[in-house]
């Protein structure tokens, strides 16, 4: 495992950092020191510091009060990180907004702002606005069972019928009696009469077949019988006389309920729907995969004929639309269990109309880190994405976020500014994002339900992206280190005091310190030195002595 820096932004330090005596003595962050040692695994190439022990010349508490510490030191590997400035923001699948689907009026609002509620949860009742009935314009002519074309046809049959019988009579007479007698125009007259007399029936039986009345029902009406009741057959079967019910109104019939299938405005209804091209192999497969939306037909009709198309209308159904009582839930989504509410912006009684936003959800889970790089570390973040070299990402503001281990970037790109114009690169980093309080640690004050989550929304971070590597080095806190002037010197234990040892720092920031193993390093693998105190034990050996406390070593 790879032991970690964390360089301030301006890029990494190649050069021997010449690090102040202040600055020397600001101690070390161990627990920002992820990696290990790749001979020794979990405290990077040192053990971590434990209380010295107290040579003669400093009693325990004088080791403490300069905050010396020692631990032994072993060969690791480590990585230096650039710091590229990051920021937490949303993806489009963060937040999801509530619509009305339908106009209506807001009956109910069953949650609260900063609830979470789960998938599927009722969150909005609406009393849904009247929903168009079906026109049937172009049926209703011929469908209606006591108009003035039946009627008519009526008349002409009857009359029709009894032209015939007078005609016909009167050529038999003058054909039987008086043959001889009778001028042959009056015997042309009376075959014109006759055979416009039965062109009449002929028009009028037309008529009725058109409008459903069968051969036996004519001829009913013809000798005087009444005008029979409208069965569902007979509108079809006039329906048919008049092109208005071909195969696909079949399907589409045979397909609604059987209970309300053969009343005559579903049968009127069916047959507009064919009329205007709307009884299409989609509407027929849905309504049979879908039995419980075939009760809504009239809406369903409605709904097409104002241009809906039946993805519509299976959105409104899935919904609840098509009801009266509109019981709007929680959107379900693959690995989104619940949603936090962020936002209500509906009241109860509110008029609202179709596509009026009511709630604003958020899945906090699905955020990520996006990076702006610039100059070469736009080619260190390419790096990384091509390689998928682990990376980290430590809030800028400590205690504002979790520090986030093991990243990956996702993808590099480039920006769109206003009206998508290519700004400048970023890159997105896929983390992981984690409730700090849930429901059940929620107070009162808080609200109900609530939680808090680790990352938000606008945290600033720094994203650290692997930039070089140390191989078998001693990483050393940066504490361990005494600079005096150009020296850089460790301590270790040395009978009853402290003896200094100058060494080589290869790299250092402000948590560690890089000390190359060559044949020049007089630091060995299980060596005991000060891991932090340094400094501070460097003056009091002076104080204590009154003299240089490096004088008469070797350097």
């Amino acid at each position: 495992m790879n032991t970690d820096a964390t360089p301030r932004r301006g890029g990494q330090i190649v050069t021997l950092m010449v690090v102040a005596s202040l600055g020397l003595g600001g101690g070390w962050y161990a627990a920002r020191q992820t990696s290990t040692s790749s001979e020794e695994g979990g405290h990077g190439g040192h053990d971590h510091g434990a209380e010295a022990v107290a040579p003669s010349g400093f009693t325990p508490e004088a080791l403490r009060n300069l905050g010396v510490t020692t631990g032994t030191i072993q060969p690791a590997r480590y990585v230096v990180h650039d710091s590229i400035p990051a920021r937490v923001v949303e993806t489009p699948f963060t937040y999801q907004r509530l619509t009305a689907p339908v106009g209506g009026r807001v009956r109910a609002i069953h949650v609260e702002r900063g609830a979470v509620v789960d998938a599927g949860a009722i969150v909005v009742t609406l009393v849904r606005d009247p929903l168009p009935n079906p026109e049937l314009t172009i049926t209703s002519s011929i469908l209606q069972p006591a108009n003035e074309d039946v009627h008519q046809a009526v008349v002409m049959l009857r009359e029709a019928r009894q032209d015939i019988r007078i005609a016909q009579s009167e050529i038999d007479r003058i054909e039987k009696f008086a043959s001889g007698s009778v001028p042959r125009q009056t015997i042309i007259d009376l075959e014109y009469t006759l055979e416009r007399a039965r062109g009449r029936r002929a028009r009028a039986q037309r008529e009725l077949e058109e409008h459903g009345l069968t051969s036996d029902e004519i001829e009913e009406i013809a000798e005087g019988g009444d005008i029979p009741p409208i069965r569902a057959t007979s509108w079809r079967r006039s329906l048919a006389k008049n092109g208005l019910w071909p195969e696909s109104a079949n399907a589409l019939h045979a397909v609604l309920p059987e209970a309300t299938r053969d009343r005559l405005w579903v049968i009127n209804t069916v047959a507009e729907l064919a009329a205007r091209g709307l009884d299409t192999p989609e509407l027929v497969a849905w309504l049979d995969a879908t039995p419980d939306a075939a009760p809504h037909f009239a809406e369903i009709a409605g709904l097409l004929q104002n241009g809906h198309t039946v993805e519509d209308l299976a959105r409104l159904h899935d919904l609840g639309a098509l009801e009266p009582i509109v019981e709007l839930r929680v959107p379900s989504r693959d690995a989104t269990p619940d949603w936090d509410v962020i936002e209500i912006h509906a009241q109860v009684g509110a008029q609202v109309e179709r596509g009026t936003p009511l709630l604003t959800l958020a899945d906090f889970r699905r955020l990520v880190l996006r990076a702006e790089p610039s100059g070469a570390e736009k080619g260190r973040l390419l790096a990384a994405a091509e390689l998928h070299s682990p990376c980290r990402a430590v809030p800028l503001v400590r205690g504002s976020g979790p520090a986030l281990e093991d990243l990956q970037v996702r993808s590099v790109t480039s920006a769109f500014g206003d009206e998508g114009v290519r700004t400048d690169t970023v890159a997105y980093v896929q983390v992981t994002n984690t409730a700090t309080t849930g429901p059940a640690e929620s107070s009162a004050h808080a609200g109900p339900n609530s939680r808090t989550w680790s990352l938000r929304p606008g945290l600033q971070y720094e994203l650290l992206v692997p930039a070089r590597t140390f191989e078998s080095v001693y990483v050393l806190p940066i504490d361990a280190i005494s600079a005096e002037g150009p020296e850089r010197k460790v301590y270790v234990p040395d009978g009853d005091t402290f003896r200094g040892i100058s060494v080589v720092v290869g790299y250092a920031d402000h948590e560690v310190a890089i000390i190359p193993i060559d044949k020049g390093t007089a630091l060995f693998p299980g060596d005991t030195i000060v891991m932090s105190g340094a400094f501070s034990l460097g003056l009091a050996l002076g104080a204590s002595s009154g003299i240089d406390p490096h004088a008469g070593h070797n350097h």
